[in-house]
């Protein structure tokens, strides 16, 4: 069993018994999932050792995005209202395949295109909150974000955003951001 994978993850719908034959491509893992448990396979030609509902087949490396746009007007404590910009790229990555399956639902690929898109939306969306709220209280200035001594704080912040959002995350999947950048109008 080895469908065309394109995308960040595929579905192949079973069930399929104990001892299928599972080719697993270089840069992929499969998973296999049934009712009361959970198999993983890397790259290779392998048999199932259970039976199993359904499988997912994940690209190893995620799927890389950049996105970016308008933070709106917010309020920094020290140099009052300014216009703000975010920049990012980094990896969207399958991190529960058992979610992300209940999330795809009878789709059994991905679309890639359609995934960019919501992380562009999402990603910037959290972004927005997390500035606006730490320059209002304080806690961030415009100068400390604008030059990159709070990149890894606002990634991280951008990331746990993402895994906690019913909104603009996407369930079973983390962000690895690589660059989070903050842009002000002065």
């Amino acid at each position: 069993m080895r469908p065309a994978i394109e995308s960040l993850a595929v579905v192949v719908k079973g069930p399929f018994p104990r001892g299928t034959q599972v080719n697993v491509p270089d840069g992929h893992t499969f998973v296999g999932l049934a009712s009361i448990a959970m198999m993983t396979l890397l790259a290779g030609t392998h048999t199932t050792l259970q039976d199993c509902d359904f499988g997912m087949y994940t690209r190893d490396g995620g799927l890389p995005f950049r996105a970016g746009g308008p933070v709106g007007r917010v309020r920094d404590a020290a140099t009052g209202p300014r216009e703000a910009r975010v920049f990012l790229e980094g990896t969207l990555v399958v991190s529960d395949a058992l979610t992300l399956s209940k999330v795809l639902g009878d789709s059994h690929a991905v679309d890639d295109g359609a995934v960019l898109s919501l992380v562009q939306r999402g990603a910037v969306s959290i972004a927005r909150g997390v500035i606006a709220e730490r320059l209002e209280r304080g806690a961030w200035s415009a100068a400390q974000l604008a030059e990159g001594g709070l990149e890894r704080a606002l990634a991280a912040s951008i990331a746990a955003g993402w895994r906690a959002s019913k909104d603009d995350g996407i369930a079973g999947t983390t962000l690895k951001l690589t660059l989070s950048r903050a842009v002000f109008s002065p």
